[in-house]
């Protein structure tokens, strides 16, 4: 009995520490101001089984701003590595009417997203010019 107890506790352990696999919803968002007005960007965002890029034409102030415009959202495994990053190209107006432009590169971040023991949260990554955040909700 005391080896039977033991058993299940180390296969609880181990359980609780590399989740049960399930599937979550990421949703990744413009969150630089950026929009089809004043420049353009591309956002890639990779897991080991999944690439996708977005050129969000919108820009968003929160996830609860989040559309088709300005972000994407897709399904990820339970301990899987995120990674986003991208480019893009902001349009400078001079003030006498000539328009020049500056390429940027996003920085790039990755988190290791992880479920709950009794739900499945739902993932967001905020996109900044100077960060991406990562948040769960």
């Amino acid at each position: 009995m005391k080896k039977t107890a033991i058993i299940l506790a180390m296969f609880l352990s181990v359980f609780i520490m590399t989740g049960c696999g399930q599937e979550m919803d990421v949703t990744i968002y413009n969150a630089t101001g950026i929009n089809s007005t004043n420049g353009w960007i591309a956002i890639n965002a990779h897991t080991q089984a999944n690439d996708e890029w977005i050129l969000p034409t919108n820009y968003a102030t929160s996830d609860e701003d989040c559309d088709s415009t300005n972000s994407f959202t897709y399904k990820v495994k339970e301990n899987d590595i995120l990674e986003i990053g991208g480019n893009g190209v902001l349009y400078i107006d001079d003030g006498s009417g000539n328009i020049s432009e500056s390429e940027f590169t996003l920085p790039t971040g990755e988190k290791t997203l992880y479920g709950d023991l009794l739900s499945t949260p739902h993932w967001y990554a905020a996109v900044n010019m100077d960060s991406i955040v990562f948040y769960k909700k």
